[in-house]
C-alpha cells in the first residue's frame, strides 16, 4: 500500500522498482509559484543472507587434474563479486592465462 499526505509519502514492501529518483514540488495558487526539491537517489538493496558455500567436482585430486569448484552466494542487490583465492593469494583471470 501506499500513503500520501500534502507532506509524507509512506510506500509499504518496497521492490527494486521503488528505487530511483525522487522530488517533491511545491506550488500555491497566487501568485503561481512552482518549486522542485532537488532529487534525491533511493536505492533498495537485498542483503546476503550468509557466506557463500563453495563445491568441489571431485574431494581429492592427482597432480595433473582439472580443480573445478564452484560458488555460490545467496540472492543479493547489488550483486555479490565473487573473488577466488588460494592459500590467501587472488587467482588470475582464465583470460589471463598464457
Amino acid at each position: 500500500w501506499k500513503k500520501v499526505t500534502p507532506s509524507t509519502l509512506t510506500l509499504k514492501n518496497v521492490d527494486y522498482d521503488a528505487s530511483g529518483s525522487y522530488y517533491c514540488e511545491v506550488s500555491t495558487d497566487t501568485p503561481i509559484f512552482t518549486k522542485a526539491s532537488n532529487d534525491e537517489i533511493l536505492n533498495v538493496m537485498l542483503p546476503q543472507k550468509g557466506p557463500p558455500t563453495i563445491e568441489f567436482a571431485k574431494k581429492q585430486l592427482y597432480y595433473g587434474d582439472l580443480l573445478i569448484a564452484n560458488c555460490t552466494t545467496s540472492r543479493a542487490r547489488p550483486s555479490p563479486h565473487i573473488t577466488w583465492l588460494i592459500n590467501g593469494k587472488q587467482v588470475r583471470d582464465i583470460n589471463t592465462w598464457p
